[in-house]
């Protein structure tokens, strides 16, 4: 690759900021002087916060402890009414029917109950994680009996014979 030619004016500009450099750098020179600057550390020992022990009031009434037997029981009573009205509404008739379509609805409807704030209140935290645990025992059960079908046809298909149980 060739070399760009400089003009006259940029050559005399060159020139001038070296011999500008080169009479700052003579100037800083002259005038420098060794200063010897000494810091000193100081060493800062952190000590822990004090842990105070929060003092929580227990309830000392009758139904003090009852929330989760209370929030199951609830659950309990209102899901099939809920799983019903889900099925028949304008969005239940548009989901796929499968064997896990009415848990997944009503874990969806835990999910989103959850998300409205109804987890904070001592009876709705109580009553959904009933739901929750009930909905996926039910999955559980609905995946064991899918397998157990699936084991009864393929018998059925090698013996050539029907089992029925």
């Amino acid at each position: 690759m060739k070399k760009r030619k400089l003009s006259v004016k940029q050559l005399a500009a060159l020139a001038k900021g070296r011999k500008a450099r080169a009479q700052k750098l003579r100037f800083t020179k002259k005038k420098t002087t060794k200063t010897k600057i000494t810091i000193t550390k100081s060493k800062v020992k952190k000590v822990a916060k004090k842990r105070r022990r929060s003092t929580r009031k227990t309830k000392s009434s009758m139904f003090g402890n009852m929330s989760g037997i209370v929030g199951a029981v609830a659950y309990g009573a209102v899901r099939e009414k809920l799983s019903t009205a889900v099925a028949n509404s304008a969005i239940g008739q548009k989901l796929p029917v499968t064997e896990f379509t009415d848990e997944a609805v009503m874990l969806g409807i835990n999910f989103a109950a959850r998300k409205f704030g109804l987890g904070k209140n001592p009876i709705g935290n109580s009553l959904l994680r009933a739901q929750k645990t009930v909905e996926l025992a039910r999955i559980g059960q609905t995946v064991v009996d899918v397998m157990a079908r699936k084991n009864a046809i393929s018998q059925t298909s090698s013996n050539g014979m029907v089992v029925i149980s």
